[in-house]
Order: C-alpha cells, then sequence, then structure tokens
C-alpha cells in the first residue's frame, strides 16, 4: 500500500511525468535505431550480384579462355567421368559444359584438384550434401558461375573432373556425351567478377566500337606466320584506359583440323609516350577445336580481360598464323577517359619497368613444376586463412547481433514493465475517482435529505406559531 501511494505521488509530480515520456521516447529512438540497423544488415546479405551490362549485353562467361595441356583441347574420358587437365593453376571463374542429346544424364558432380592429391566438390547453392549436383537446362547444358568450393572459397586448380550420372545400370552408357566445353579464369592478378563489376560501375565505363582495319593497316609475317592488325581507338587520336576487348574473328580455322588454338598477343601505343610500342606478356587464347562452344557459331567473338587496364591510343593485335586461316574483325573496347591519377601511375609504373630492366617483357623463366607445387601450397594456406578469417568475421558479427538483441530484449521488457506500472496507476486512478464521486453523490444526498427535513421543521414551527396566537382586544388605561 505504501508502495502504491508513492508511486501514485510519483505520478501526480508533472516533472516526474514528464520525464517518463522524455524516457519513452529515447527508448523507441533506439529500438527503431537497432532494428533499422539489422534489416539493412540482413538486406545486404540477401542482395544478389551479377555482372554489369558490357557492350549493352552481359559478358556471357566472365574470365579468360583456359586451354588444356594438349594441343586439341581433349579432356580424358574414363568410366563417365571426363578429366580436363590445364596447363598450370589457374583462377576459374565460369565453367559451361554441353552435351549431345542425352537422356542418361540423372546428374552431375564437379570436382577440382587441391594440393597435390586431393580432390574437393565445387559448391551449388541449390544441392546440399557431401557432394552438390548441378542439372541440365534444356538445352542440355550447365553453366556454373561464381564458382567456390563447399568453404565459400575462390577456386584455384590444375585440373576438373566432370563426373556424369545416370539411373541407368547399364556400363557406359554415357561415354562420348561431351558436345563442347569452356573453362574460363585467370591468374590471381586478374579482377574477380564482383571486383569488375564494381570498377565498371565507380569508373563510368563505356563502349566504344572500332571497324574492322584497312588492308593496309594489316601486315603478315610470312616469317613467323603472324598477322598484326593494327585498330586505331578514336579520330581524335586521345588515350582510352582499356580493361577490357572483345573481339569478333572469321571462323576458317573450323575447316582445319590441325589448328586447334590461335594465340592472340596485344601490344598498344599512346601519345605519353610515342616512340614506344608496348607489348602485354600475356598470350591469349582463341579456340577452334571440335569442343569449343563456338563452333557452330556464325559470328564468334572472344573476350580479353586485361590482368591490368592499359592506356592508349591504338592497339596492335597479332595472331599466331596467317590472314587466310582466320581473319579479326572489328572489336570493341571497355573503356573510359583516363583521370590525371590515372596517367601518373601508369608513367611511374612504365618508367619503373624500364629502369629495371630497359624492357617491358622479362624472360625469367622458373622451373613449372616447383612454381605449381609452391602455388599449390601457397593456395592451400591462403583458403585455409581465408576460410579462418571468414569464421572470424561471422562470429563477431553473430556476437554483434547478438548484444543488439539482448539489448532490445531488456529495453522492451523495461517497457513492458513500465506500461504495467503505468496500467495499474491508471487503474487505481480510475477507481479513486469513482470512490469520490460515490462519496460525493451520497454527501450531495444527504445534504438533501437535511435540508429537507429542516425546511419540514420549519413549516411545521411556523404553523404552530400560526395556531398558537391569541385574537383579543387589549384597552390599556395607563394612570398618572
Amino acid at each position: 500500500m505504501n508502495s502504491a501511494k508513492k508511486i501514485i505521488n510519483f505520478i501526480d509530480n508533472k516533472n516526474n511525468i514528464i520525464n517518463i515520456i522524455i524516457l519513452l521516447i529515447v527508448l523507441y529512438i533506439i529500438y527503431r535505431l537497432f532494428t533499422t540497423d539489422i534489416n539493412k544488415q540482413r538486406n545486404y546479405n540477401n542482395k544478389n550480384e551479377t555482372i554489369e551490362n558490357f557492350e549493352g549485353m552481359n559478358i556471357p562467361y566472365y574470365g579468360n579462355i583456359i586451354t588444356l595441356n594438349n594441343n586439341n583441347n581433349e579432356p580424358i574420358e574414363s568410366n563417365n567421368q571426363y578429366i580436363f587437365n590445364l596447363q598450370k593453376s589457374y583462377r576459374i571463374d565460369c565453367l559451361v559444359f554441353k552435351f549431345k542429346n542425352n537422356n542418361n544424364i540423372s546428374s552431375i558432380n564437379v570436382k577440382y584438384k587441391y594440393g597435390n592429391d586431393n580432390n574437393k566438390y565445387l559448391k551449388n547453392d541449390n544441392s546440399y550434401g557431401s557432394s552438390p549436383t548441378f542439372d541440365l537446362d534444356t538445352n542440355n547444358k550447365i553453366k556454373i558461375n561464381n564458382i567456390v568450393n563447399e568453404n565459400n572459397t575462390l577456386v584455384y586448380t590444375s585440373q576438373i573432373i566432370l563426373i556424369l550420372n545416370s539411373d541407368n545400370t547399364i556400363q557406359d552408357t554415357l561415354q562420348d556425351t561431351l558436345d563442347s566445353y569452356g573453362i574460363f579464369g585467370g591468374e590471381r592478378k586478374l579482377l574477380t567478377q564482383k571486383y569488375y563489376q564494381d570498377k565498371t560501375i565507380t569508373d563510368n565505363i563505356t563502349n566504344i566500337e572500332i571497324a574492322e582495319p584497312p588492308l593496309n593497316l594489316i601486315k603478315y609475317n610470312s616469317n613467323n606466320n603472324i598477322t598484326q592488325y593494327t585498330y586505331n581507338i578514336n579520330h581524335e587520336n586521345d588515350n582510352m584506359k582499356i580493361y577490357c576487348i572483345k573481339l569478333y574473328y572469321n571462323k576458317y580455322t573450323y575447316t582445319n583440323n590441325t589448328i586447334n588454338n590461335v594465340d592472340i598477343k596485344i601490344g598498344y601505343e599512346n601519345t605519353l609516350y610515342p616512340l614506344d610500342t608496348f607489348k602485354i606478356k600475356k598470350t591469349y587464347k582463341i579456340r577452334c577445336d571440335k569442343y569449343s562452344l563456338d563452333k557452330n557459331n556464325s559470328n564468334p567473338n572472344i573476350y580479353i580481360i586485361l590482368d591490368e587496364p592499359i592506356i592508349a591510343n591504338k592497339l596492335l593485335i597479332s595472331t599466331s598464323i596467317e590472314q587466310s586461316n582466320l581473319r579479326l574483325k572489328h572489336i570493341i573496347i571497355n573503356a573510359n577517359k583516363p583521370t590525371s591519377e590515372d596517367i601518373n601511375e601508369y608513367k611511374n609504373t612504365v618508367n619503373l619497368v624500364i629502369n629495371k630492366d630497359n624492357s617491358l617483357e622479362t624472360n625469367i623463366c622458373p622451373n613449372i613444376n616447383e612454381l605449381v607445387e609452391k602455388q599449390n601450397k601457397t593456395q592451400d594456406i591462403c583458403d585455409n586463412l581465408e576460410y579462418q578469417d571468414k569464421i572470424k568475421s561471422e562470429k563477431i558479427r553473430l556476437e554483434r547481433n547478438k548484444q543488439y538483441l539482448l539489448k532490445l530484449k531488456t529495453q522492451q521488457e523495461q517497457i513492458s514493465e513500465l506500461n504495467n506500472v503505468i496500467e495499474e496507476l491508471d487503474k487505481k486512478r480510475k477507481e479513486r475517482e469513482n470512490t469520490a464521486d460515490q462519496i460525493r453523490v451520497l454527501q450531495y444526498q444527504k445534504q438533501k435529505g437535511d435540508a429537507s427535513t429542516i425546511n419540514d421543521l420549519a413549516n411545521q414551527r411556523l404553523e404552530s406559531q400560526d395556531n398558537n396566537k391569541l385574537f383579543m382586544d387589549l384597552n390599556l388605561n395607563y394612570t398618572n
């Protein structure tokens, strides 16, 4: 009872009521802030990320063409498996497999070589379990983008294994079912699909189409069967910062079974160093084998994604065969105008290389086996570190969310208790007002009754006085 009186006295104080209202407002603001941050984090985590448009369309298979360690790019087929041995370890960004019209395939697994003798499965978000499976689409094709393993880390490997599963118990039912395939990716310094997307957006990259060079800008060297095409980027002779090249070509090579791979070399010039011709060390490939995805394409093309952007006003693109077997056509470049910072950075890089060895190309060729072994070991360490970092980050995020939720729960409980106290006080106030109203009514009725009684007594008194009056004449004689 004493506690209730104290609470009532507390509520009756106007300053205390104002403090309670302020407290409720502050608690509500905190509640909205926490719930908004959590919702934003969830929306961010659920956000789907896809490659942005290049030349008004999506890059169908992100990454550069990766060839096998044999010249005809033919995988090893055995026991319903296709083994793709690459020339060295690459980061795999996209895989495409197309099959002949064969209804015996029930599901497909894809593994890759991890370390020296270990294999891991590629992850499939739509399939779970120890060996995730991939299903054919309506065109008997599988396309795998955003490639990661079970630990959600990027995949670096020198071997890919395609495993075909069948419900048919007859052996060798899936032999010779592969029609074509494509392996796309690059080395570590090649931008990942996500970062390339971010670059495209933040750097305001546009697309420039350059026509097929005239005959006077096509040179053929018979000594080494090299054909060079010169593409002038624009009429103003301005430099452009180039990230990616889409190259169209004629497919004469498909009639020549002895030619399976065509080497593409890229050189360039710019106005920053007008007397120099620079060469990109990396060799890119055009596949012309029987397993090529473009073997039936009437207008074939390839995407060449540069490891590092170049600044150029002229491109010199060379092929490893003569023009009669393969002819380059027009190109489309993904580029923007270089800023002053881009130009300064480019000059610093060029000057550093020139001062180091007076050449943009180096001829250091370490032992390939040692490089592969070291790279595999390094990849193992990087994958483990990356996995541990993801676990740690996830723990921190979960702990932060847990603290937010605990604070929110505590505040909700406090608000609930405060609401209960306010409701109880309001109930008692109403009861007290009701009791006071009843007392005032009783007092009024009692006063009204007393007044009526007094009025009756007064009337009786007056009536009694009237009854007791004496009507007589008095003759009073006064004597002196």
